[in-house]
């Protein structure tokens, strides 16, 4: 047995993983594999030293952190550590290979089966729907790219077209900030408006300010707060031209308004909305809502960040729910 003793956590937590990576030098390990192993092995490293009380030494026990020879160490540890169920299997398995020709072996392989198993029955209940299938290729940048043919478009011949101006607008909107179908009663006004209505704060051409009181939610009659969200590059040059197309139309947009409305200047109906989102990317035969982009986005960060929980809990504070409501119902899998 070895002692480290915790004057200078850096080095036992290089010491431990010096010792643990010897062990990944499998032959069967794919270099791709092995490269997100050692990854999960330092994070691993790091959190066992923070999880270890300042006043206890560190044993390890043929170079294994005696508290993580057997799998009830490692469940403790998760305890402190933020992880979705899916991380916590990724690390068990982890754990299978550190712990290969030992007799802890059996212990955590019983333990991974079990989180593996909790795993695929959630993947099981969350596969996609016919009209969410799409969503296992399509990316964002598919749909952005999908909204070039509107500039094109407003550049030429239809520089009064407002149709072909709103959907380039609710494209860029959505495509950058993940709504749902708040717009729909949006207004956009030059000055703050106070009564709690949701709003676009047009501060000038490079600033405008997307204030939401009111969606699923929350609620302005309750007292909640808005959700306060400062429009990105492309949502804002498709809010300006927007504007510019109304001008040509004579409507001047400089006052307090509705952003969009129906053809009896009253607010879009949720459903009157949807169709208009259903149009954006007619022409590259995708039927789009505002819940499917929302999806893909849940997607895109759950592949691009494999899982990892403070990725996801963005994505919530972005798709303004919880992690439940993420978990059960946002994530999809795909066979």
């Amino acid at each position: 047995m070895i002692t480290l003793h915790r004057n200078i956590g850096e080095v036992s937590k290089n010491y431990i993983y010096e010792q643990l990576n010897k062990r990944l030098g499998n032959p069967d390990i794919r270099a791709t594999s092995e490269a997100l192993y050692k990854r999960q092995l330092n994070k691993l490293c790091i959190e066992y030293i923070k999880w270890k009380p300042l006043d206890v030494e560190i044993e390890l026990i043929d170079d294994m952190p005696k508290e993580l020879i057997h799998p009830d160490g490692l469940l403790e540890l998760f305890k402190s550590w933020s992880l979705s169920d899916c991380s916590k299997k990724n690390y068990l398995s982890l754990m299978l290979i550190l712990t290969k020709d030992t007799d802890s072996h059996k212990l955590y392989t019983d333990v991974y089966q079990k989180f593996k198993k909790v795993v695929e029955d959630v993947q099981d209940e969350q596969l996609p729907k016919e009209k969410e299938k799409i969503l296992d290729t399509l990316t964002l940048d598919d749909l952005k790219k999908g909204l070039s043919r509107y500039e094109y478009k407003l550049k030429g011949v239809d520089k009064t077209d407002i149709e072909l101006a709103t959907l380039n607008l609710i494209g860029w909107i959505h495509t950058e900030h993940f709504l749902r179908n708040e717009l729909a009663t949006c207004y956009i006004s030059p000055i703050k408006i106070s009564d709690g209505t949701n709003y676009i704060l047009n501060k000038g051409r490079n600033t405008k300010i997307l204030y939401i009181y009111n969606n699923k939610v929350r609620s302005s009659l309750k007292g909640d707060e808005p959700r306060i969200i400062k429009l990105e590059k492309g949502s804002v040059k498709a809010l300006n031209k927007f504007i510019q197309i109304k001008k040509n139309n004579g409507i001047d947009m400089t006052k307090e308004q509705l952003l969009f409305s129906n053809s009896k200047g009253n607010e879009l109906h949720s459903h009157e909305y949807t169709n208009l989102m259903k149009k954006v990317w007619e022409h590259k035969d995708l039927t789009m809502t505002s819940t499917l982009i929302r999806k893909l986005y849940a997607i895109h960060i759950r592949r691009k960040f494999n899982g990892k929980k403070t990725a996801e809990m963005k994505a919530c504070e972005v798709l303004d729910h919880s992690m439940e409501v993420h978990n059960n119902s946002y994530v999809i899998y795909f066979d």
